[in-house]
């Protein structure tokens, strides 16, 4: 890859921040607005060398862009890549009820046990009809 030739984590990142502004997407991560600027150039602007976030910096991001973190470790080059490389938005389609699935379960673990036995008693319902 040669220097001002955007990799695919590059213009991954790009395209997820879309018309957001750098310093928003940023905080949001919990990373500077420099290095958000970098990883979308995908190199260090002074040794020219490629850029590569740590597992840490994707997580953040995904988090913050609410995108699959596999998807990033993929264009990190940290995941086996799949076969077939699916667009920004079928990417964001095929993922959105595994989101969903999560932030369920992610509120249901915040319920004491008392909501959490009724809300179990109610899905039984639920189920066998």
């Amino acid at each position: 890859m040669k220097v001002g030739e955007l990799n695919e984590l590059s213009k991954l990142i790009i395209g997820l921040r879309g018309s957001e502004s750098i310093r928003k997407v940023a905080k949001r991560a919990g990373i500077s607005h420099n290095y958000l600027g970098i990883l979308e150039k995908g190199f260090d602007p002074q040794t020219k060398a490629p850029i590569n976030p740590s597992p840490e910096t994707l997580m953040n991001l995904a988090n913050a862009y609410d995108y699959p973190y596999e998807e990033l470790m993929r264009k990190a080059g940290y995941l086996a890549s799949e076969s077939k490389d699916l667009s920004l938005e079928e990417t964001k389609k095929s993922h959105t009820l595994e989101t969903i699935d999560r932030a369920i379960f992610d509120e249901f673990m915040k319920l004491d046990p008392k909501k959490k036995d009724k809300l179990r008693r109610i899905m039984e319902i639920v189920k066998e009809e």
